[in-house]
C-alpha cells in the first residue's frame, strides 16, 4: 500500500507539503517551501515535495495505490458556481503535480481538513485513550473540532464554526499590533513583557467553552470561508480599536499591513503593545483550558493538540500546569503542512494498517551525502576542511563563543528546527544572543531562543520538563542556575522553549555535539534556532546553506564532513 499525502491546492491554501506512507511506514515528508524558497509557500500546490517523495521511496506515479489530500475540496466544489466535481478537482491537482496524464482519478481521494489534523496527532500517541483538541483558524466550516481516540477508533464529539475560532482571534491581534497575519510567533514572544489586563475571550457560558462573537453578528456567514475570515475586520479589530486605540501609536495603523522593522524592534518598550499583547496570550490560553475541560474525561490519559494553533508554545505550556497528570502531546507538524500527514495516515488505515511506523519522525525529509556537498562546495571556490569528526570539531567551536550552522542527515519536517538544520551557539551568553538576533537572523532584540538540553538534566533547570522533543512548550526555570547555564535562552517571563535529546530519539550527530560540548563546558546543552535567513525558509540543500552562510555573520558552517569558515569565503 503506497499513499502520497497533500496539502495545498488553489488561493486559500498554505504551507503545502507532501509526505508517502508506504505499507503502513512513514518514509519521507518534506514542506514545499523549501524548494521554492518562499515561506509558507502559499497557492501554490507541493509538486517539488510530491516529487522528492517519490524519488525518496523509489517509486513511480503507476506505483501509488491513492493520493490523499488533506481538505473535502469537493465540499467547496458545491459552493461554487458553477459547481465543481471531485473529478475536476483531481484532474486540476494532477495537472499541477505533473502526473501522468493516464493516472487514474479515482485514486484521488480527499478527507475533511479537521479529521487530517486528528489523525496526524494520534499516530503520536496510538495506544492510550486521547483527548484530541484541533484548533486553526478554519477548515471546512469548523474552527475547533473536539475527538476521542480510544482502542484504534477516533470518534468526533463536537464541533464549533469560524465564530469561535481561536486562530482568526489570534491572527486578528497579530495584525493589529503590526505584524501582519502570518507574525504569531513574534506576537506571542511580545506578550510575555506585559501584562494581561483585558479578557477578550470572556463567554456568556462560564462551565462551557463558548464564543464571545454573537451568533447574529451582521455581516457574517460563518459557514462561509471566504466570508468568515471577514471575522478579523468585522469583530476583533473594532474590539481591539475600542480596548485598545492607542496602539495606533506602535505604527499598526492599517490591519494586515506589517510595520517596519526599527519601529517593531522597539514594542517591547511599548506599554500599549506589550499589555495588549499579554492580555490577548492571557485570553487564548484561558479559552484552550475551558475547552479541554468542557470535554475531557476521567479515563482520558493523555490531551493530544493539533492544529496551527498547537504550535503556540505558551499556551501548551499553560496546558502540562493546569492538567498535571494528563500527558499533553503536540504535533510538531500542528500547521497546514500536517494534513498531508494526517490524509495520509486515514487512508493507510483504511486499507488494513493498524499502526504507523514513525521510524526517524521528524526527520524524515531530504538528506545529502558527502560527495554531493563535497561537489557543491567546490563548485562555489570555497576552501573546506573534511573532518573525521565533526561533532567534535564543532563543539570547540561553540565553547570558544562561535556561531555555527549546522547541517546533518534528514532534515525535520515542520518550522522547528531541532538539530539537523540549525544555527547553534553557547547557552549562557547574553552577548551571544544579541549578536544572533541582530546580526545574524535579523530579528527584533526581544524574541528569545530556546535551549536544547540532554534530557537527564531538563529538569534540573526547567520545571516539569520531563521530555519535549520538538520545542513546542515553554517550562519554566527552576533556579539561578537556569539562568547561569542558559541565560541566552530564558525569555523575560523566566520561561524556555526547551528541546530535550536522549539515545533513540535524537539523530546521533546531534547527540554528539551536545555531549562533547557538556564535557567541555559543563554546560549540558547549547542555544538552538532554524538555519534561515531573514524571512526565509529553513535551509534544505547544501546549496542553501552556503549560500545563507554567505549572506549571514556565522562563523563556521559544518555541513556532513566538511566544515567551511567565515574567514575562507571567497567572493
Amino acid at each position: 500500500m503506497k499513499i502520497i499525502g497533500i496539502n495545498g491546492w488553489g488561493d486559500w491554501f498554505h504551507d503545502p507539503a507532501a509526505c508517502l506512507i508506504v505499507d503502513g511506514q512513514l518514509v519521507a515528508a518534506v514542506e514545499e517551501e523549501r524548494f521554492i524558497r518562499i515561506k509558507h509557500a502559499p497557492h501554490t500546490v507541493p509538486a517539488f515535495a510530491t516529487r522528492w517523495c517519490l524519488q525518496t521511496g523509489g517509486i513511480d506515479w503507476g506505483d501509488l495505490d491513492y493520493v490523499a489530500v488533506g481538505w473535502d475540496l469537493p465540499y467547496f466544489g458545491q459552493l461554487a458556481s458553477p459547481k465543481i466535481g471531485a473529478v475536476d478537482f483531481a484532474r486540476k491537482l494532477l495537472t499541477d503535480l505533473h502526473a501522468p496524464d493516464l493516472f487514474p482519478l479515482e485514486k484521488v481521494v480527499f478527507l475533511e481538513h479537521h479529521l487530517a489534523h486528528a489523525y496526524s496527532g494520534i499516530i503520536l500517541e496510538p495506544f492510550r485513550q486521547s483527548l484530541v483538541v484541533v484548533v486553526d483558524g478554519q477548515g471546512e466550516k469548523d474552527s475547533i473540532s473536539i475527538f476521542r481516540h480510544k482502542d484504534n477508533s477516533l470518534e468526533k464529539l463536537d464541533t464549533f464554526d469560524s465564530r469561535h475560532s481561536l486562530g482568526y482571534y489570534y491572527e486578528a491581534a497579530t495584525s493589529y499590533v503590526g505584524f501582519g497575519l502570518s507574525g504569531t510567533g513574534k506576537f506571542m514572544g511580545l506578550s510575555s513583557y506585559g501584562k494581561s489586563t483585558v479578557d477578550y475571550w470572556k463567554s456568556n457560558n462560564a462551565r462551557k467553552f463558548s464564543s464571545p462573537v454573537p451568533s447574529n453578528q451582521i455581516g457574517i456567514d460563518y459557514e462561509n470561508l471566504d466570508d468568515a475570515v471577514s471575522i478579523v475586520d468585522k469583530f476583533w479589530i473594532p474590539q481591539f480599536k475600542a480596548s485598545c486605540p492607542n496602539l495606533q501609536i506602535a505604527g499598526a495603523t492599517k490591519a494586515h499591513k506589517e510595520i517596519d522593522f526599527l519601529k517593531r524592534d522597539k514594542l517591547h518598550l511599548n506599554s500599549d503593545a506589550i499589555n495588549f499583547s499579554a492580555s490577548v496570550q492571557h485570553s487564548l490560553e484561558e479559552a484552550i483550558e475551558s475547552l479541554v475541560r468542557t470535554y475531557l474525561s476521567q479515563k482520558d490519559e493523555v490531551i493530544i493538540i493539533t492544529g496551527g494553533v498547537g504550535l503556540n508554545c505558551k499556551s501548551n505550556g499553560s496546558l502540562l500546569q493546569k492538567f498535571p497528570a494528563k500527558k499533553i502531546v503536540v504535533q510538531p507538524v500542528s500547521h497546514d503542512a500536517g494534513v498531508a500527514l494526517g490524509a495520509a495516515v486515514y487512508f493507510t488505515k483504511q486499507n488494513g494498517f493498524s499502526q504507523i511506523e514513525l521510524t526517524d519522525f521528524p526527520y524524515v525529509g531530504p538528506s545529502y551525502n558527502n560527495k554531493y556537498i563535497r561537489k557543491a562546495l567546490e563548485s562555489r571556490n570555497i576552501h573546506f576542511q573534511y573532518l573525521e569528526k565533526p561533532e567534535l570539531v564543532a563543539a570547540q567551536y561553540i565553547a570558544n563563543d562561535k556561531v555555527i550552522g549546522w547541517f546533518q542527515g534528514k532534515a525535520e519536517i515542520g518550522p522547528r528546527a531541532l538539530g539537523a538544520r540549525s544555527i547553534l551557539a553557547r547557552p549562557d551568553s547574553i552577548k551571544i544572543r544579541d549578536r544572533v538576533n541582530q546580526q545574524i537572523k535579523l530579528r527584533e532584540i526581544w524574541r528569545p531562543f530556546s535551549p536544547v538540553v540532554l534530557e537527564e538534566f531538563s529538569q534540573v533547570f526547567f520545571k516539569n520538563c520531563k521530555e519535549s522533543l520538538f520545542m513546542l512548550f515553554g517550562f519554566p526555570i527552576v533556579s539561578n542556575a537556569s539562568k547561569l547555564f542558559f541565560a541566552g535562552t530564558i525569555h523575560v517571563d523566566d520561561t524556555s522553549r526547551v528541546q530535550t535529546i536522549h539515545q533513540g530519539r535524537t539523530p546521533e550527530h546531534f547527540l554528539k555535539l551536545v555531549r562533547e560540548f557538556y564535557t567541555l563546558t559543563g554546560i549540558p546543552g547549547l542555544m538552538n534556532t532554524s538555519f534561515n535567513g531573514s524571512q526565509e525558509p529553513i535551509v534544505n540543500t547544501p546549496e542553501d546553506a552556503i549560500d545563507t552562510f554567505r549572506e549571514t555573520n556565522l562563523d563556521a558552517l559544518f555541513l556532513g564532513n566538511y566544515v567551511i569558515q567565515s574567514d575562507n569565503l571567497n567572493s
